[in-house]
């Protein structure tokens, strides 16, 4: 099995670097480092393991060391036949199975195909912790790129507002002029706090996530903002569905009930071994108390007869455990299409608004700075310079949002589809 997985998220997202800092793809590999989620699916895989093992086992001779000893307290002796009142004796029995309704055969099948079953939920649970850590990494760049807007545009109305008060002070504006925009200094103020403290709880959780202390400062080195984005094409189900872990679990669940279902009704069909085993100890009838060394062979044959309707009975459990597998598989196939249709329209959502947030982020600047320039010509009202601002950092916000949407939901549909690219790693 492999040693670890981590996502090649450089083939997943084009990212822009700058600088030294934490990219995804490192914060990805931290995260599955540290992760008791992924820990404890390889204990899975490993336990599966060594479940094969052990039933492969019972395909080979057994060896048992057996000791007997007893004592009676009421002497048995008769007329002219004294015995003694204890009994001893040890030996080994080494007995090999010959047939048992091929439920050594059926264990060890469904052993093999459980440590399958471990060995793609490992995979699953590896894909689980991509999607987590690259959307958590992508919120914290987000709400970093937030603190940005919220700290310019508190910027831009200090601006407005040292102008105003200029004017003010000319007589020009009004007092209601200079205390709108001050009101609005305010409320930047207060967008400006909820955006750091929005900011400093994502790191928490990012630091949490990827083991270490809350309070570790983290550089990332990955923008938001996505460049040259290009439609993924959409994927139809048919060619996706039997490369999905999830659907490959559940249909090796079907095959396992089936093989569980097969080591059951091996308990009511005949069964026979033989063996031989080498004692030593006193005779079964104790006359002198003497001890020799004896051996022999044996084998053994049972078949059930009446039980009360046990086969049947267990027949009706099995087929219902197999029926409830099946549906389970069905269910996992919808959930499958749901998943890659859901996604994609996410993606194709967040793909068209990305060209239209960025148009109207221009738009809005271009707005701003020119009614900027004609408050200060006298060509408008306050009103009409606060509501440009107001757009500004509502399409700054806007843009922000759509390249995190788009992020993330591309992220989730290349899950989906089963892209998410995992390989070998050696940990440093």
């Amino acid at each position: 099995m492999r040693n670890l997985f981590v996502f090649l998220i450089t083939l997943l997202l084009s990212s822009s670097l700058y600088g030294q800092g934490v990219s995804v793809s490192d914060y990805v590999r931290q995260v599955h480092e540290y992760s008791l989620d992924v820990k404890s699916s390889k204990q899975n895989v490993e336990a599966a393991y060594y479940a094969a093992e052990l039933a492969q086992t019972s395909f080979l001779p057994r060896l048992d060391a057996v000791s007997n000893g007893s004592y009676g307290f009421r002497d048995l002796s008769v007329p002219g036949f004294s015995l003694e009142s204890y009994s001893v004796n040890a030996g080994l029995s080494l007995s090999q199975n010959v047939y048992a309704g091929s439920s050594v055969k059926h264990s060890v099948e469904s052993a093999k195909i459980g440590k399958e079953i471990a060995m793609f939920a490992e995979l699953y649970t590896s894909e689980n912790i991509v999607v987590v850590a690259s959307n958590l990494y992508w919120q914290a760049v987000a709400a970093k790129k937030y603190v940005e807007a919220a700290t310019t545009y508190v910027d831009i109305i200090k601006d407005n507002y040292a102008l105003l008060e200029i004017r003010f002070n000319d007589g020009i504006s009004a007092k209601t002029d200079l205390l709108m925009m001050q009101t609005r200094l305010k409320q930047a103020e207060y967008g400006l706090v909820q955006a750091t403290k929005a900011m400093q709880r994502m790191i928490v959780s990012i630091n949490i996530f990827r083991g270490v202390d809350v309070n570790t400062p983290i550089e990332f080195s990955c923008a938001i903002d996505v460049e040259n984005a290009v439609l993924a094409p959409y994927k139809p189900v048919s060619e996706i569905i039997e490369h999905k872990n999830e659907y490959k679990i559940a249909a090796l669940s079907v095959q396992q009930s089936i093989s569980q279902m097969k080591v059951n009704r091996a308990q009511f069909l005949p069964k026979l071994s033989v063996g031989v085993n080498a004692t030593y100890g006193t005779r079964m009838l104790n006359i002198d108390g003497s001890m020799l060394a004896d051996g022999a062979v044996f084998f053994k044959f049972s078949a059930p007869i009446f039980a009360w309707g046990q086969k049947r009975k267990r027949a009706n459990i099995d087929a219902t455990m197999i029926k409830k597998a099946d549906y389970n598989l069905e269910v996992t196939e919808d959930n499958i299409v749901t998943e890659i249709n859901d996604t994609y329209l996410s993606l194709t959502e967040s793909f068209e608004q990305l060209d239209i947030t960025s148009s109207s982020l221009d738009i809005a600047q271009q707005s701003l700075d020119l009614n900027t320039f004609s408050y200060d010509e006298g060509m408008i009202s306050v009103v009409e310079l606060l509501s440009s601002q107001l757009s500004w950092i509502s399409a700054f916000n806007n843009k922000i949002g759509a390249n995190l949407a788009y992020r993330t939901s591309l992220v989730k549909y290349q899950k989906a589809t089963g892209e998410l690219q995992i390989t070998d790693f050696k940990q440093e």
